[in-house]
């Protein structure tokens, strides 16, 4: 069945805020070109691939955010293992291109190689914030195309997921 006009000025639609909510991302610093680059990596087996990717990389830098935690919380502090985590997390957050939240880590880093625990515990805060701050944009981002896309029923899909006629 072909799909009316309607459907498809809400597909392009739905295209259109992708793209100009990604502008956005890029601009804000949230994420970066890698980012970019990861959303190219598409097939037909796995249409929905950088959405699986950062589903991944949300739940793994909640691992390590934790981790990071309780090396700060020993006494005293083995700055070589935090920096083995932060590393870690650098790594994971630049390969798909959180931006803001590999800058953080960065900034921690720094902190950890002059060995202040104090300076750590707050950077740590700011390091939470960026990640749930990309956490919230990135579940919005890729929440876009779902809302506004037809349902494969003969009604189109409704923001409350049920089909409207």
């Amino acid at each position: 069945m072909k799909p009316d006009s309607a459907d498809s000025a809400m597909e392009g639609s739905s295209v259109q805020d992708r793209v100009a909510m990604r502008k956005i991302l890029l601009e804000e610093g949230y994420v970066d070109i890698q980012f970019v680059q990861l959303e190219q990596l598409v097939d037909n087996e796995c249409p929905d691939f950088a959405q699986e990717v950062m589903v991944m990389y949300i739940e793994d830098s909640a691992k390590f955010v934790r981790n990071i935690e309780r090396w700060l919380e020993e006494v005293p502090v083995n700055f070589v293992e935090l920096d083995k985590a932060l590393h870690q997390l650098k790594g994971s957050s630049a390969s798909i291109g959180a931006n803001r939240v590999r800058i953080q880590v960065n900034r921690m880093r720094d902190l950890c190689k002059e060995n202040n625990a104090e300076s750590c515990k707050e950077a740590l805060k700011d390091l939470k914030r960026e990640r749930l701050e990309l956490k919230d944009k990135m579940e919005n981002y890729f929440q876009l195309p779902k809302v506004a896309a037809p349902s494969s029923s003969a009604g189109t899909q409704s923001i409350t997921g049920g089909v409207a006629p």
